[in-house]
């Protein structure tokens, strides 16, 4: 029973740092107008341009965020193309984050760990800075946490689902941003 108890607080905690994560990122989402960068994003990403003019537009001028493009495109196609829209794509990216990195806390050690890593990220300045900007970081950072998880995860126990599951999460890091190199190199 105690087991049980212990189990369903830390999902509680985690969807509590989650939910305070969520509204300190809301909170002035839109505050501020859209800079130079974001204005590159939000004409990157216009839901008018097919992928196969992403892909040319990014080929030629910034070829480091594909697929940030391609799946900002898509949103702006279901939400709206709004910069609101485009710096909540960033929030969910965020949010996504914070569950990798409690997923990456809960691997190493147990789920306190990943509980503290979780809250830490979440009430973390730069981290609420990035997620509320029209731009890749958000996406880079979670998705560097879930390859950081699936290498875990691989070290542990070193099989073929793991392996390919870490394969996947480090070319989705690679492909967010192209200093995921560096932490690919860094992880071998």
């Amino acid at each position: 029973m105690v087991l049980f108890l212990e189990k369903h607080l830390h999902r509680v905690l985690l969807l509590l740092i989650l939910v305070v994560a969520f509204c300190l990122r809301l909170n002035h989402l839109d505050f501020q107008s859209l800079w130079l960068d974001e204005i590159y994003t939000m004409n990157m990403a216009n839901p008018d341009n097919s992928f196969g003019e992403i892909y040319k537009l990014s080929h030629s001028v910034d070829p480091l965020s594909v697929l940030y493009f391609f799946l900002m495109n898509t949103f702006f196609k279901i939400i709206g193309y709004t910069a609101w829209a485009a710096r909540f794509f960033s929030l969910l990216f965020g949010l996504a984050g914070i569950s990798f990195a409690y997923l990456l806390g809960k691997e190493l050690r147990n789920r306190s760990t990943g509980l503290i890593a979780a809250l830490m990220l979440s009430v973390n300045y730069f981290h609420i800075f990035y997620s509320q900007e029209a731009r890749v970081y958000s996406m880079f950072s979670a998705f560097t946490c879930l390859s950081f998880y699936f290498l875990v995860r691989y070290i542990k126990n070193p099989n073929r689902r793991n392996s390919i599951y870490y394969g996947f999460s480090a070319l989705l890091m690679i492909l967010s941003h192209f200093f995921g190199l560096f932490t690919l190199v860094s992880q071998i």
